[in-house]
């Protein structure tokens, strides 16, 4: 099946989750306290972003595993910002009841003259067992 039809059947199990599609593309608005999440579909990969974090994958179930583990309860966001402009993104796992840092993504040029705050973005675990 699509992995994009296959992740928009799975989706509409959750009402509570707004999602707007395209034949190559789904993106779900960030919750309350949570932060977007997206995979895009192309010819040569799949690329699921969260919030500002992405990650590139070659296989379709890789792809959709990553985008449900957005919403497992096992995932979080810690984002740097300076002022108001987000500057790095921080994808972190729960592991044995301690987060943990998986990768993170981040621009070059910064405002590096403010000061950096962090912020912790988390969806809800919904998809698990879906």
């Amino acid at each position: 099946m699509d992995p994009i039809e296959e992740l928009k059947e799975k989706l509409a199990k959750h009402p509570e989750l707004k999602f707007t599609s395209t034949r190559t593309s789904v993106t779900v608005a960030a919750p309350s306290g949570g932060f977007s999440v997206s995979l895009y579909a192309s010819s040569e990969d799949y690329v699921v972003h969260f919030d500002g974090w992405h990650e590139h994958f070659n296989s379709t179930d890789q792809a959709l595993e990553c985008f449900a583990f957005a919403y497992s309860g096992e995932c979080r966001l810690a984002i740097t910002y300076r002022g108001r402009t987000s500057v790095k993104w921080v994808l972190e796992y729960l592991k044995e009841g301690r987060w943990q840092v998986d990768s993170e993504v981040g621009h070059f040029f910064i405002p590096f003259w403010l000061r950096p705050h962090v912020v912790y973005k988390q969806n809800p675990n919904l998809l698990s067992a879906a």
